[in-house]
């Protein structure tokens, strides 16, 4: 990774470039899409695909056990974000649960889980989020693959992660070539598209995400080992694990005890484990929605944190901390 850099460095071109180009041929090849146009972020790719395919006003769906995130970018694009209920045993949407009157879906894949409700028909335009699970599967078939468009992250702490950066999947020629216009208004002639402002990716940002998305199978694989081994302390210890952990690639270890949530985070954190809630509140508590199973899920999960470089001795702490914070 550090000789790429300093090649680019070296060249003095690092605004967007031969390095964004190469990223969005490998997100193609990657996800089996037509088109990927690569941008500044995550929350850009799902405001510009909210453009794409609903209008000011509309309603939207999202999970209301997310990031923050999706909220952000609903409310960017002029719409009105309603919050879809979520199991709060599997953590995965309820499918009876989908609020009615919305005119697009936004279906993410949580904690590195995958999101089966992805590849349903719902009658209306469906964006896939796999800012988390970047690099998982269902049946087979890869995620960022499914819905109208897809939309991924590069932020430094997600799978594919480099720095910053996110990405639209799709493909309809047309509409990546609208994208392409809605991301750089400088670059148009004539009438500006709407909702077009500066989201270009700089050549240094793909360049590290690229990097980052070929290790990242290795990466998984890693996490998955290291989650397995964690996963049979939590319940060797009378815990919980989210049962979709086995399916994913391994982004998080999410799991619940007999303490509560915030009980369980402070009792690991107190033996050196940086465990957190998976979110910060549910986004119903936003929307103004009601939904129980995101509230029932906020007061019991907590993520262990998961990485690919944790040493033996780590691994063995925090399996030790486990122990003690589960009695």
């Amino acid at each position: 990774m550090r000789a790429g850099v300093d090649r680019l460095l070296a060249s003095g071109l690092v605004t967007a470039g031969a390095e964004v180009a190469a990223l969005e041929q490998a997100l193609v090849e990657v996800v089996g899409r037509r088109c990927a146009v690569a941008v500044d972020s995550g929350t850009a790719a799902l405001t510009l695909a909210l453009r794409l395919v609903a209008a000011p006003g509309d309603r939207v769906a999202i999970p209301a056990f997310a990031c923050a995130s999706l909220l952000v970018a609903v409310r960017q694009a002029g719409m009105v974000p309603t919050a879809w209920d979520c199991d709060p045993d599997t953590l995965l949407l309820r499918r009876s649960a989908l609020p009615a009157g919305c005119a697009a879906l936004v279906v993410a894949h949580p904690f590195g889980m995958v999101e089966p409700a992805v590849a349903d028909d719902w009658g209306r335009p469906l964006i896939e989020d796999i800012a988390q699970s970047a690099g998982a599967a269902l049946d087979g078939a890869a995620l960022g693959g499914f819905g109208r468009i897809a939309i991924a992250s590069f932020h430094a702490t997600k799978p594919w992660g480099g720095a910053y950066g996110g990405a639209l999947l799709l493909d309809d020629a047309g509409e990546a070539a609208l994208l392409r216009r809605m991301v750089e208004p400088d670059g148009v002639a004539g009438e500006l598209p709407a909702g077009c402002g500066h989201h270009l990716l700089s050549d240094l940002h793909a360049l590290l995400a690229r990097l980052r998305i070929e290790q990242a199978d290795a990466l998984a694989a890693a996490r998955r080992r290291i989650g397995r081994r964690l996963a049979a302390r939590v319940e060797a210890a009378g815990g919980v694990v989210a049962p979709g952990f086995a399916t994913g690639n391994a982004f998080r270890l999410l799991v619940r005890g007999a303490h509560p949530a915030e009980a369980l985070v402070a009792r690991l954190r107190a033996r050196g484990v940086m465990a957190a809630r998976p979110v910060q509140q549910p986004l119903s508590r936003a929307t103004g929605d009601c939904c129980p199973g995101a509230e029932q899920a906020f007061a019991r999960w907590v993520s262990l944190p998961l990485l690919a470089d944790c040493s033996e001795e780590e691994i063995a702490r925090i399996g030790q901390a486990v122990d003690e914070a589960f009695a």
